[in-house]
């Protein structure tokens, strides 16, 4: 079914789209991994979060450098998706762009990407999370203590 999956992605609805990105996500293929961040670029904002969330998935070693582009969306939905599915991959890669998000204007991107950088095994994904313990936000720094807690 990958292959069709695949195929779907093209599908010029993009309620399709979406759901072809769901559907492999839970399949949970690394194969689809080069289809899904090219659908990182879809002209619409459910497909893009949708594929980030189907990256998370996929237990992959690295962060696609198409996930790392995707911190910079217009959307904040597909950021936070984006930080999320970093964080599901670990991959030290992410952190510049993790630290980043840091000080997204939405709060939500910022309690993931401080999350993802918790699940970072790497010394340097901690010098932004240790900014935050100064937070106005009880949550943020919290979050912050949390991640700075883990053991890895």
């Amino acid at each position: 079914s990958v292959p069709a999956l695949i195929r779907l992605l093209r599908d010029p609805v993009a309620d399709v789209r979406k759901q072809a990105a769901w559907a492999l996500g839970q399949i949970e293929d690394p194969a689809s991994a080069t289809v899904l961040e090219g659908a990182l670029r879809d002209e619409n904002t459910d497909v893009r979060k949708q594929s980030a969330w189907a990256l998370g998935q996929l237990s992959l070693r690295r962060v696609p450098p198409g996930l790392l582009v995707s911190f910079d969306d217009s959307n904040a939905e597909v950021r936070k998706t984006a930080a999320w599915a970093a964080g599901q991959i670990e991959d030290p890669a992410a952190i510049l762009g993790l630290t980043k998000l840091l000080s997204d204007a939405d709060r939500d991107v910022q309690k993931n990407a401080l999350w993802a950088l918790g699940q970072i095994d790497d010394p340097r994904a901690m010098e932004g999370v240790t900014r935050l313990l100064r937070s106005n936000d009880a949550e943020l720094r919290r979050m912050a203590a949390e991640a700075l807690g883990r053991d890895h």
